[in-house]
């Protein structure tokens, strides 16, 4: 750009408004930097299709996360002074994706990390924000990290929502990107005994078998699974659901433990601690730590009683596509079979060697929520 041609000049500072820090608050950067920043960054994936400017990758250690917000927040940490405290609303996933490892990286290194959790059902914690987010604080100190669980709440508990939310020092982080959104010690100590075990549940799968766990990948308040195939029909045939996934086992009783425990509240604690709160990702089911059993007629008969409970609960629901496709299924109406999925809570926490007081933790979570008014609608 010829500064000497001022009309150009006037038109080039009017499309591109550059703006340097270290002049615009030369004083303050002189000096370290800011003393705190907070912020609210866009949520926008970094691509040349969504963002029209482009970044050094080499300035940026987040710069593998592709979103504009991980950038921003490593931007603030380079603009804040060493001690500074800077704290920003992102989304929930800053908590459990796999490509913000960096981001996570760089804030537990840099000492303190505070985050708190706000799914987006009952309510979001801002008003017409239908995004679930998480407020994460990081400060230069010793290394620690303390987190909320999942905090949810319907608009009549706004007010209160934050002033009850309650922080608990720990180390959790799963799979190296998934830092666990958990409130109280008793969580920490639940994690513990199961990640105690010796086996995963993938040490029970096959690479095909008649034996099938099938499982819908969404999910709000309860994970919907069941042993074989659940009914679905299209046009009049009878075919494989094409939304879920499966898992293939080696005999009918791993199935039908498998089977029991992903159903378990337990197994909706761990989700809700490590997902985005939206969808079961794959990982969570397969490296799920499972303890030995010696009598596997037990889940068998347990597997059963659930299959029955779901089969005579289920809401036959037909509907018509956009294409024309006339579509039959069953969907589940998981709440009903809360008293079968608390007796396998109980078994599980036997096996796990959990505590009363954990194993009353497990059976309440969250229990006023998924009980509660549209507790089992299925996600839009």
């Amino acid at each position: 750009m010829n500064v000497s041609d001022k009309v150009a000049y006037a038109k080039w500072l009017k499309s591109h408004q550059p703006f340097h820090w270290f002049i615009q608050f030369y004083g303050i950067l002189a000096r370290g930097g800011f003393d705190v920043i907070i912020g609210n960054p866009p949520y926008v994936v970094n691509t040349p299709e969504k963002v029209g400017y482009g970044f050094r990758e080499n300035l940026f250690t987040t710069f593998t996360s592709k979103n504009l917000y991980a950038l921003v927040f490593e931007r603030s940490l380079q603009l804040a002074d060493s001690n500074a405290s800077v704290a920003m609303i992102v989304q929930l996933t800053a908590l459990s994706a796999e490509k913000m490892s960096s981001l996570q990286d760089l804030l537990l290194r840099r000492g303190f990390l505070a985050t708190s959790a706000f799914p987006r059902r009952p309510e979001s914690i801002f008003d017409g924000v239908e995004m679930p987010v998480t407020i994460m604080v990081s400060r230069r100190s010793s290394h620690t990290l303390h987190t909320t669980r999942v905090n949810r709440f319907y608009t009549e508990e706004r007010p209160s929502a934050l002033a009850i939310m309650r922080f608990t020092p720990h180390a959790v982080r799963l799979h190296g990107h998934r830092i666990a959104k958990i409130g109280s010690a008793i969580e920490v100590g639940i994690y513990r005994k199961i990640e105690s075990q010796k086996a995963v549940l993938c040490s029970l799968t096959t690479t095909a078998s008649n034996h099938i766990l099938y499982y819908q990948e969404a999910c709000r308040y309860w994970v919907k699974a069941c042993v074989g195939l659940p009914f679905f029909r299209r046009n009049g045939e009878r075919m494989s659901p094409p939304h879920g996934r499966t898992l293939h086992f080696r005999d009918a009783a791993a199935c039908a433990s498998a089977g029991c425990l992903v159903n378990s509240t337990l197994f909706y604690w761990f989700y809700s601690a490590f997902s985005d709160c939206e969808h079961i990702n794959d990982a969570l089911i397969r490296d799920f730590k499972i303890p030995p059993t010696s009598n596997p007629s037990e889940w068998i008969k347990l597997e059963g009683r659930l299959s029955e409970s779901q089969k005579f609960h289920a809401r036959r629901k037909t509907i018509l596509t956009k294409q024309g496709h006339q579509i039959e299924y069953d969907e589940m109406d998981a709440p009903r079979s809360k008293p079968i999925l608390d007796e396998i809570d109980t078994v599980l926490a036997e096996h796990y060697g959990f505590t009363a007081e954990e194993l009353d933790f497990i059976l309440n979570y969250d229990i006023k929520y998924r009980l509660g008014r549209g507790s089992d609608e299925e996600e839009d």
